[in-house]
């Protein structure tokens, strides 16, 4: 470690040249110490990077972290995103981010230069059931093509809408999955995230829900930060190369307001027919799925039956051990990490198996099998938003018959 930044750093943590992606989420420390890797004066750090893609915003000053001799260049033009996408998202920043407060955390808001790609608007969805209608549209690009990969839940309120909540609400037959850095490797796996994890990702089709007025941005959060928020709702609605819905159940929350007019907006009613799935509350169901006491033998391992996906607690129930202990035993030994409702795969359900001396009877019991039923979410009525009789924009879906600006009096 060095004890102030006139030392220099031992040579051999020093490179001739140092490249950096995403330095704008470096502060002006680490970039004072990135500084001092190269070994050359000429060429020896080279950072790239998007100053408006901070999702965890902190102070970052790039003349007092590398100095002024630099060559600096702007690239403007973006191929990610759709023009409408990047347009709509752009609304949303100029909107709530204060260009004098966001300079002051190493934020730019350039003006994009809009790519010549085409696509369909942003669709803003005011829904009966945000989840449902959530796997509703997940579900028609699956039937459409895509691979589930391409495919990505956000919740923008994790309290009200959390990952794990989303993930069991998956209809049976769909593959879905907590993002993890290593989600490519699984192709046919939609996956669920909470909005700030998305930055770094990029895929066909993004759909964020809990964007609901007094949720977010939370109604407890202080006015003057309300900028952070809306730039992590930038960075998650530019993570959708083709495709973006946006959801909300009530109010929507002023950072739809902001994006309005860029939006197609619809009132959808969702029904799934889904029966109510196990709850790690429901105590009753989980014993009677689990019989912890072995009654038999084989090769000498008793026999314990448990269910055919058991889940964290389900498996420490079956081992007579804690739900903690098994955690610890799952991270140290196989760097799998888990919930109550994790679902262990069977490569690892089995090496616990034999590291406990357990032999499983998998059953699937009636009530188990009534309980897991899980149809798929499908969108049964879908409409236009009415007219705002004041100027004739689209109306807030709340029977109001005004839009958001003329509601807000602007």
């Amino acid at each position: 470690m060095l004890n102030d930044l006139n030392q220099t750093l031992p040579h051999h943590l020093r490179y001739r040249a140092v490249l950096v992606d995403e330095f704008q989420d470096f502060c002006t420390l680490d970039l004072e110490l990135l500084s001092k890797v190269p070994t050359s004066n000429v060429n020896g750090l080279f950072l790239a990077g998007d100053s408006a893609q901070k999702v965890f915003t902190k102070d970052s000053n790039l003349d007092k972290g590398i100095g002024l001799q630099r060559i600096s260049r702007r690239i403007t033009k973006n191929y990610r995103n759709t023009k409408q996408i990047l347009e709509t998202a752009t609304f949303l920043v100029e909107d709530h981010i204060d260009p004098a407060k966001a300079s002051g955390s190493g934020v730019e808001i350039l003006k994009p230069e809009y790519a010549e790609r085409e696509g369909p608007r942003p669709l803003a969805c005011k829904a009966n059931d945000p989840i449902g209608a959530a796997w509703a549209y997940a579900a028609d690009r699956l039937d459409a093509g895509y691979m589930g990969f391409a495919i990505c839940i956000a919740t923008a309120d994790p309290v009200g809408y959390s990952v794990n909540e989303i993930l069991l609400a998956k209809p049976d037959g769909v593959e879905a999955s907590r993002l993890t850095g290593s989600y490519i490797l699984d192709p046919n796996t939609v996956v669920v995230s909470e909005l700030p994890d998305v930055k770094g990702f990029e895929f066909c089709l993004i759909i964020i829900l809990g964007l609901d007025s007094g949720a977010f941005p939370p109604a407890d959060s202080a006015a003057g930060e309300n900028w952070r928020d809306a730039l992590r709702l930038y960075v998650a609605i530019t993570r959708g190369r083709d495709e973006v819905r946006l959801i909300d159940r009530e109010q929507p929350s002023p950072f739809l307001g902001s994006m309005w007019d860029g939006l197609e907006h619809r009132v959808i009613e969702v029904t799934t027919g889904a029966k109510p799935r196990q709850t790690l509350q429901d105590e009753q169901l989980k014993e009677s799925a689990i019989q912890a006491t072995p009654s038999q033998n084989l090769n000498g391992y008793p026999i314990v039956e448990m269910p055919t996906q058991p889940t964290e607690r389900e498996l420490a129930l079956a081992l007579g051990i804690t739900p903690t202990e098994l955690a610890i035993y799952s991270q140290q030994h196989f760097q799998f990490f888990t919930t109550g409702f994790t679902q262990y795969p069977s490569h690892i359900l089995d090496a616990i198996l034999d590291h406990y001396k357990i032999a499983a009877k998998f059953v699937t019991s009636a009530n188990e099998q009534e309980l897991s039923l899980n149809i798929r979410p499908r969108v049964i009525s879908e409409v236009s938003a009415d007219r705002c009789h004041q100027c004739g924009k689209t109306a807030i879906p709340d029977g109001s018959g005004v839009c958001y600006h003329c509601a807000l009096g602007d």
